[in-house]
């Protein structure tokens, strides 16, 4: 009965931390206090390779513009999504830089009706690849 009640405890607590935490919907998604020290052309290339990659529909090219993780996770996908590529291309071309920091950065871009994001993390050479999609 004590473990159920701590159980109960720790899950209200992690809701009520997820509501405090999370963007509202008035949210602006701009960064609000952008790091002047942050290169923004460098993640704007990065989002350039990656639209490069899917427009091209070659998914070893969408490999080599990912994380490490981001492979683990997408790879075995690519090949059936190929066709669907270059559509993808299309609705991130429409981007726009959200939040970003000195080691993650968020677009948002329109799908039909819908607002979407796509994630990049900086690389330790100074590249800036695509994290989720």
């Amino acid at each position: 009965m004590t473990t159920l009640r701590v159980f109960i405890a720790g899950f209200l607590t992690v809701a009520m931390l997820h509501l405090l935490v999370t963007c509202s919907q008035n949210d602006s998604g701009v960064n609000p206090d952008p790091d002047p020290g942050v290169n923004v052309e460098l993640i704007h290339q990065g989002a350039q390779k990656i639209e490069d990659a899917f427009r091209a529909a070659d998914p070893a090219a969408v490999r080599a513009v990912m994380t490490e993780e981001a492979q683990a996770q997408y790879s075995g996908d690519l090949e059936s999504i190929k066709a669907r590529m270059p559509e993808f291309a299309d609705a991130i071309a429409t981007r726009q830089l959200g939040a970003y920091s000195e080691c993650y950065a968020e677009y948002h871009y329109t799908a039909g009706s819908r607002t979407l994001s796509f994630a990049l993390a900086a690389q330790d050479d100074g590249d800036w690849k695509l994290v989720r999609f």
